[in-house]
């Protein structure tokens, strides 16, 4: 029932729900103490912000004339592999993230992430792990999933889905493809983009993604729980580029009723490496008139200093508890969502 004006300063979500909530993270914090992993607190509010062309943080003013700022995290990730940089193992942080323009039945300006990582394994190794603690969690509802998940390549995927080899297709072929399928992108959004300089690698992915949206994501619902895995490498953000296929990354993301719950890497070791892909998104960002973030120094120190072999998943816990719980948004599932905080 919609709240009524009288009754805005209440929660979106029942007390009940929110007891379950609270018994989920207290599940989460088991699996993850049984299996070694430590749990860590790191800064919310930060000097560096992961630099991603399409994740937009919250500035903050720390002083009347806005010369100090500091940026409130869109993911835990630098912080956390500065402590990995720092001897830390096998880590783990549930905590508050911030991102701008996301809102709506899936997404919240301010939600919970859950991020993990752990040297000396692979992505691999992750997803095997991510699944388990899936499993473990479904284990507790009424829900029952796959005894295995599916594992399908990005490539795999696209072929399954549309017949082709999507890698093979260039960006003209790409958009003939959209259109063959009657999708493309609306005329308000070409007309938002006019005067903004964008690459072709950039067009690529804008479409390689609204395909992935329109064709790919309905048949990943019917497989019910899918592991995406070998992305393009222009959308490796923080990946390793894989070693037998310079076209993909050590990325994957896992798919429940076709909705995105998380996103894993066999992490990027370079710092050289590194530095090339903060210039080449921030370039990204200033052609789509977002700001340009400054490089994160400290990041960059520890990265030099040695980022051990390691991977990582970062997994967004609203999301998660609105599917155990069968929520439909969540909304269903926050004390106050944006628009009552």
């Amino acid at each position: 029932m919609p709240l009524q004006p009288d009754d805005d300063f209440r929660t979106t979500a029942s007390l009940e729900t929110l007891r379950k909530r609270a018994n989920i993270l207290a599940e989460i914090r088991l699996f993850f103490h049984q299996r070694h992993y430590w749990e860590v607190e790191t800064p919310l509010l930060s000097s560096e912000s992961v630099i991603d062309e399409h994740l937009e943080p919250f500035c903050v003013p720390m002083n009347a004339d806005g010369g100090t700022k500091r940026y409130l995290q869109t993911s835990p990730e630098l912080a956390m592999k500065r402590l990995l940089a720092s001897g830390a193992d096998r880590i783990y942080q549930i905590c508050k993230a911030f991102r701008k323009e996301e809102q709506g039945a899936l997404h919240n300006p301010e939600f919970t992430m859950l991020e993990w990582y752990a040297c000396g394994e692979t992505e691999q190794e992750q997803i095997d792990f991510t699944e388990a603690l899936i499993q473990h969690l479904f284990a507790q509802t009424e829900r029952v999933l796959p005894t295995r998940f599916k594992r399908l390549t990005y490539e795999e995927a696209f072929r399954e889905t549309l017949g082709v080899s999507i890698f093979d297709l260039s960006l003209d072929q790409l958009q003939e493809l959209g259109r063959s399928h009657g999708i493309g992108f609306a005329t308000s959004t070409i007309e938002e983009k006019a005067g903004l300089q964008t690459t072709e690698q950039s067009e690529r992915d804008n479409w390689l993604n609204l395909l992935l949206t329109e064709k790919v994501e309905p048949f990943l619902k019917e497989q019910q729980a899918v592991f995406l895995y070998n992305y393009p490498a222009s959308q490796a953000a923080l990946a390793k580029i894989t070693e037998t296929d310079s076209r993909t990354a050590n990325r994957f993301e896992l798919y429940l009723d076709g909705l995105e719950i998380c996103n894993g890497y066999d992490e990027l070791t370079s710092a050289e490496e590194l530095e090339n892909r903060c210039r080449d998104q921030n370039r990204l960002r200033q052609t789509n008139g977002s700001e340009v973030l400054p490089q994160p120094k400290r990041f960059l120190a520890a990265m030099k200093n040695g980022l051990p072999p390691c991977s990582g998943v970062a997994l967004g816990v609203d999301r998660l508890v609105m599917l155990l719980l069968g929520c439909q948004s969540i909304r269903e599932v926050l004390t106050f969502p944006y628009e009552q905080a």
